[in-house]
């Protein structure tokens, strides 16, 4: 799959997981898709292979937060209502990942599944370091129609206060579409989606309850 015909925009994963998974055509036939908000407690949560890291496989990237966008793209999978499903009314190898901020590609070309991706960017063995354990991450999984009514986003996070005329500067030049913001919810990105203590939004889930799903 060529990510390049995709939207995006660096830093600003949160946007090009809600335009890829609201907006382009390529997916708009799937009935299960959705956002992964990946943080902690300490909103400082290890991801080895990414791009933004001089060694992708041995020097993880520290993100305060990180997006991914998820999909089943089976046919034959069944469903009462398309609305209600979340991470575990499938196997997690059903699940295809799209993370375009990852350095790592499979042989055959094909997308990594959820099993696949947990495995390479959070290896068990990695927290077993006293020094990186409390890190470990925890999922919030946001299903398509979700993610449509409820995410909103400002941007603020990404400024930063200065003395000049402006005001602020920007942390990292930000995308040229419009906001997703709605009024109606305000600025919510960092209190209701990253924020891992929020239990109204999407389905939460632990590390550890990730890796009895994958075994």
């Amino acid at each position: 799959m060529d990510f390049g015909e995709f939207d995006y925009k660096s830093c600003y994963c949160e946007e090009n997981v809600y335009r890829l998974c609201c907006f382009n055509e390529k997916f708009e036939s799937l009935k299960y898709l959705g956002a992964i908000f990946i943080s902690n407690l300490k909103k400082c949560v290890p991801i080895l292979y990414q791009k933004a890291s001089e060694s992708p496989e041995t020097r993880p990237v520290f993100w305060d937060y990180h997006v991914i966008f998820i999909f089943v793209d089976d046919d034959e999978e069944e469903s009462n209502d398309k609305n209600e499903y979340e991470l575990t009314s499938f196997p997690l190898k059903k699940w295809k990942v799209i993370d375009i901020d990852c350095a790592f590609k499979k042989d055959d070309g094909e997308l990594m599944t959820f099993d696949e991706y947990t495995k390479l960017s959070f290896p068990t063995i990695f927290f077993l370091n006293e020094q990186i354990a409390p890190y470990k991450p925890m999922f919030r999984f946001v299903p398509k129609q979700q993610l449509i009514t409820e995410f909103s986003s400002d941007r603020s996070h990404m400024k930063k206060k200065t003395d000049d005329e402006e005001g602020f500067e920007w942390l990292a030049e930000p995308p040229e579409w419009d906001l997703i913001y709605k009024e109606n919810k305000g600025n919510i990105l960092m209190s209701h989606f990253v924020n891992m203590e929020y239990t109204e939004v999407g389905y939460l889930y632990n590390f550890e309850d990730i890796l009895t799903l994958i075994n």
